[in-house]
């Protein structure tokens, strides 16, 4: 499990450092563009979009290669062992799974604040969404009270928090 995980992770950090290549060679040309002449042709603005689409993308897969890692991790068996050596409690990580997905609301929100990653927020009510859902199937059925009770009141933070994060 640990050389799968070592493996996504510097597959992740090439995808991200192919990515901020591209974007930089993309930000070359436009400016070399801009001093040729004043106004720029047809070309170089879908040239600009290209590169602009390829690093959208990009930052997709790396963003789903980092939820992935953060899933792996909750699935370790070295995570999830406590302190005794006996296999967490299912509602426990359910719990865990939980906090990860409330963390990532509020990221979301916090990072859409910059005009940069506006976009950002398009995700941010179908993660919540993504959370209630996880939450019905996932967390009811294995959580005791405690560890659901911890859940409830987490995504519930979350719930109120991450849209007041994204305003400005």
């Amino acid at each position: 499990m640990d050389d799968r995980l070592s493996r996504l992770e510097s597959s992740v950090r090439d995808l991200d450092r192919r990515l901020r290549a591209l974007e930089q060679a993309g930000a070359a040309t436009a400016v070399l563009d801009e001093d040729a002449r004043p106004a720029r042709d047809v070309a170089s603005i879908s040239r600009d979009r290209s590169v602009e689409l390829l690093s959208l993308v990009g930052r997709t897969f790396v963003a789903l290669g980092g939820a992935y890692l953060l899933r792996a991790l909750t699935d370790s068996a070295t995570v999830l062992m406590t302190a005794g050596g006996r296999p967490a409690d299912p509602g426990a990580v359910a719990t865990v799974r939980t906090t990860v997905l409330a963390g990532a609301a509020l990221a979301l929100g916090w990072i859409g604040r910059r005009d940069e990653f506006r976009e950002s927020l398009w995700l941010l009510y179908p993660l919540l969404a993504t959370g209630a859902l996880k939450l019905l199937i996932e967390d009811f059925p294995r959580s005791k009270p405690q560890t659901l009770f911890v859940a409830l009141a987490v995504y519930g933070g979350a719930l109120i928090a991450a849209p007041r994060l994204s305003r400005r």
